[in-house]
């Protein structure tokens, strides 16, 4: 998914030869586990200690958390549709398919028509959307949460509200294009 025009358009695009060997290791750390130093990752590459950082926590949150794969990806969606990251939203869209994610709960939220979704993916879009409208979760709806699942799978939940939050920042803040030719997915 290296594509030559998810660079942001504030920044010039990272050019690897032109860093340091120390920089270039980051360089291929992040092309190696994203396909390419694209997105939100050209941006941060302008500070390569700070993209480093960040790629680890992305890389523990999509490949190595406890949270199961369709509803991690739900709460990104959720997240890129609070944020209104049409970005976001085109990357994990076609994820949260192949992880599992419902195709109620994709369409439920890219157009906030109410649909039958699990008990599961109806807490953790609550909980995310509740995040980034309150910013808290109230205690009745964390009590919900932790009767479906473990703290540990909470505390993901509540990271990648967060993350995903903070990279729908950077590609907004540094005007980063969508990855795809349909930049019109979010109504």
């Amino acid at each position: 998914m290296a594509s030559s025009y998810t660079h942001p358009r504030r920044l010039p695009r990272p050019i690897r030869d032109n860093l340091s060997d120390r920089e270039k290791q980051i360089f291929d750390l992040i092309e190696k586990t994203r396909g390419g130093v694209w997105g939100p990752y050209s941006a941060l590459m302008h500070v390569p200690d700070l993209a480093e950082r960040v790629a680890s926590v992305g890389q523990y949150l999509r490949f190595e958390g406890k949270l199961d794969g369709a509803l991690r990806e739900l709460a990104i969606l959720t997240t890129a549709r609070a944020c209104r990251s049409e970005f976001e939203w085109a990357v994990h869209e076609p994820i949260a398919q192949k992880e599992g994610s419902s195709k109620e709960a994709i369409e439920y939220l890219r157009t906030g028509i109410q649909a039958e979704i699990s008990q599961d993916e109806t807490l953790v879009i609550e909980c995310v959307n509740t995040l980034c409208e309150e910013k808290t979760i109230p205690q009745p709806l964390y009590d919900k949460l932790a009767e479906r699942f473990s703290k540990e799978e909470i505390i993901e939940l509540v990271t990648i509200a967060g993350f995903y939050q903070m990279l729908a920042f950077v590609i907004a803040g540094f005007d980063v294009p969508d990855p795809g030719e349909n930049t019109e997915q979010l109504p």
